[in-house]
């Protein structure tokens, strides 16, 4: 490199100094920026509820710490890939969660889904996932935002709850079922009795017809003799 006129060495050597500085002082400027959360991040991650951003464009996913926690991972170690978060989705999952992120960005619109994730150490964990995609109506998205929050307490609970009034109208219809049961069965013995009691009068009317009407003499005794009745000869 030839020097300018009138420009010496030493000279040169304080201006790429400076310049290596000012780029010190720019990457510096930047760090400081990605480490400091600012005021709305910080008061999510006290409520413990964590954000993430994902750029379409380059397909990059932006987590904040309190979401990396609550995926299970040490801050900083989340790879930013979009593959990177659904190897994290519980398999089950991952097709509903897919659905809702298409039409989000299909129609705009805001979405909410309540999924579960398996964090590395292979603990299961119920999240309530809220996002809306970025740009206007009128533009192509360029991506999505949005929070992430562990609802697995309340969902454990949700699903306690559940089991237990699916084990009681297991035991209502299980009961009901018994009841009409036993009715059919006190039903069908109603029906067997009083066929066989119009049976036996049939047969007693019979009787007494052929017991009135025979030409012979009929009577029927007591045990000591006494004629309780006689037919008509």
């Amino acid at each position: 490199m030839s020097l300018l006129p009138g420009t010496d060495s030493s000279t040169i050597s304080e201006v790429a100094q400076l310049r290596h500085q000012i780029l010190e002082l720019q990457r510096a400027l930047v760090h400081a920026k990605q480490g400091c959360p600012s005021a709305q991040t910080t008061a999510l991650g006290a409520a413990q509820v964590g954000t993430w951003e994902w750029d379409g464009r380059t397909n990059r996913v932006i987590w904040s710490q309190e979401t990396e926690r609550i995926f299970g991972l040490l801050p900083g170690t989340f790879d930013g890939s979009y593959e990177g978060f659904f190897a994290l989705i519980h398999p089950d999952d991952r097709h509903c969660l897919s659905a809702a992120i298409t039409k989000a960005v299909h129609d705009h619109s805001p979405c909410r889904v309540e999924h579960r994730i398996i964090t590395p150490s292979g603990a299961t964990r119920w999240v309530a996932c809220r996002g809306r995609a970025t740009g206007s109506e009128s533009e192509p998205v360029s991506g999505m935002m949005g929070t992430v929050e562990d609802i697995t307490a309340r969902k454990d609970f949700e699903l306690s709850q559940q089991a237990i009034r699916d084990t009681l109208e297991t035991r209502v219809r299980e009961r009901t079922a018994g009841l009409e049961q036993a009715v059919h069965e006190l039903k069908t013995e109603i029906a067997r009795r009083q066929q066989a009691e119009s049976a036996l009068k049939a047969s007693e009317q019979r009787y007494q017809s052929l017991y009135e009407h025979n030409p012979f003499m009929y009577f029927t005794l007591s045990s000591d003799g006494t004629i309780l009745s006689a037919n008509h000869f």
